[in-house]
């Protein structure tokens, strides 16, 4: 069975939800974000590639290489094992891959508390 998908529909008719899959196979992992400015992914380290789409808006991918603006319908491939952020400067819309679906990711483990 092929899963087809209108991205403006999706677009459209999800614009209230923070983050949604739209699939989540045995080799990809496909995922929506709507944010707003000054929203930021936690700092991860993923074990496979990832596909970094902007659909609206404006988004930083930032990486140890420098920082990658994406406006819209551009889009970034980030290496795995690649220390990222993704960070939104302009209210929109972002489409992540994850390939393969569920590798292990590594996050910045919270600063330790005070004294």
């Amino acid at each position: 069975m092929i899963d087809c998908f209108s991205i403006p529909d999706l677009l459209a008719k999800r614009a209230s939800q923070t983050s949604f899959h739209v699939a989540s196979e045995r080799h990809v992992r496909i995922e929506f974000r709507n944010m707003d400015q000054g929203d930021r992914v936690e700092r991860f380290a993923y074990g496979g590639d990832v596909v970094v789409t902007c659909f609206k808006g404006e988004f930083v991918v930032g990486t140890a290489a420098g920082d990658t603006k994406l406006s819209e319908l551009a889009f970034a491939v980030i290496p795995a094992d690649t220390w990222t952020t993704i960070e939104c400067v302009g209210r929109g819309t972002i489409q992540v891959i994850w390939a393969p679906a569920h590798a292990e990711t590594q996050k910045d483990a919270p600063a330790p508390a005070g004294p």
